[in-house]
């Protein structure tokens, strides 16, 4: 098992070029099924080291000890105060992050090489690939793989021509230690985006990777696939967040179309899922302010789908209020 000191992680030389941090709750096989994977592929030798954070779970259990990982517990404080202890802990020139139930390519290590051989970064994003049973598919980017000024980053980023998940992002540990970036506590929905955002909002160079090397399985009674309860309100707090976040006024408009975006597949998944909660139906109607904030409209099937959402959204609320229990009521 790898000692790690415990005290406050400070801007020190790294002692390993990669750290990649896993937050655990109640999923000891998945955690196992990392360190087995980890372990197999002798990752430690190639500077790599995991860093296991279990979140307070009922029955902890701690991974087998081998070269290069590292085990702490802590009561439980949500994924984002997970990973925050992660980042604290790791040692990494770069880091990045794997939830207990995901996986990454045995590449990964070659992706990150192959990117950092054209000069150091601040943040890298790549594509992941959602997986179902025996379907897989690749979010792949729709803008130019290669490197980015955050502005234009993000404009492609809210314009939907780039994808991203918290697990397909690279980071360089002294950006984030120099920067003070760490995940908002209170968000534990949605959190990764604002994290995205936040962190792309203050790199000043940022790598697009067209290979992926992160897999994400899609579980039918997930967190996001199951009946939505008053908890599924957290999302509205990171859109705001993200509408909050201070950037450059050129990229309001792209912003808000994004925000707009992320709010229509909450209420499609709300409308997929059902909810029994009145809070929640409520809640929904009275955040369609979000489609009604100025915004660019792409030429696009998403863009028409999102035009037409607005128009509805200067209806009464008491028609949405109507529609919304017909339909999200199981």
């Amino acid at each position: 098992m790898l000692e790690v000191a415990s005290e406050k992680l400070r801007d020190d030389t790294p002692c390993v070029r990669y750290s990649i941090i896993v937050p655990v709750y109640n999923n000891a096989s998945g955690m196992n099924s990392i360190v087995d994977w980890f372990d197999r592929n002798d990752f430690f030798s190639k500077s790599v080291e995991l860093i296991i954070v279990d979140d307070g779970s009922s029955d902890p259990v701690k991974p087998k000890g081998c070269s290069g990982v590292g085990y702490y517990y802590q009561d439980n404080t949500g994924v984002s105060g997970a990973r925050n202890l992660g980042i604290e802990k790791a040692r990494g020139e770069y880091l990045c992050f794997l939830d207990s139930d995901d996986a990454y390519h045995d590449n990964f290590v070659d992706v990150f090489d192959e990117a950092l051989a054209s000069g150091s970064f601040d943040m890298l994003v790549s594509a992941p690939c959602y997986v179902q049973a025996s379907e897989r598919n690749i979010r792949s980017h729709s803008a130019s793989a290669g490197r980015y000024r955050s502005n234009d980053f993000l404009q492609a980023y809210f314009s939907k021509r780039i994808s991203a998940h918290v697990c397909s992002i690279l980071l360089r540990r002294r950006f984030l230690l120099e920067q003070g970036l760490r995940f908002d506590r209170e968000l534990y929905l949605s959190e990764d985006i604002f994290f995205i955002v936040l962190c792309a909002t203050k790199a000043s160079n940022l790598v697009l990777e067209e290979q992926s090397y992160f897999d994400y399985y899609l579980v039918e009674g997930s967190a996001t696939n199951r009946i939505a309860t008053e908890k599924v309100l957290n999302h509205f707090k990171s859109f705001v967040a993200i509408s909050d976040l201070d950037s450059d006024s050129s990229l309001r408009r792209s912003k808000n179309y994004f925000v707009a975006t992320m709010y229509v597949h909450f209420l499609l998944k709300l409308i997929s899922n059902k909810t029994e909660s009145s809070e929640v139906i409520s809640s929904t109607v009275a955040m369609n302010k979000l489609l009604r904030q100025p915004m660019v409209f792409p030429i696009s099937t998403r863009g028409l789908v999102l035009f037409l959402f607005r128009i509805v959204s200067y209806l009464p609320s008491r028609l949405w209020l109507f529609f919304l229990t017909r339909f999200c009521r199981p």
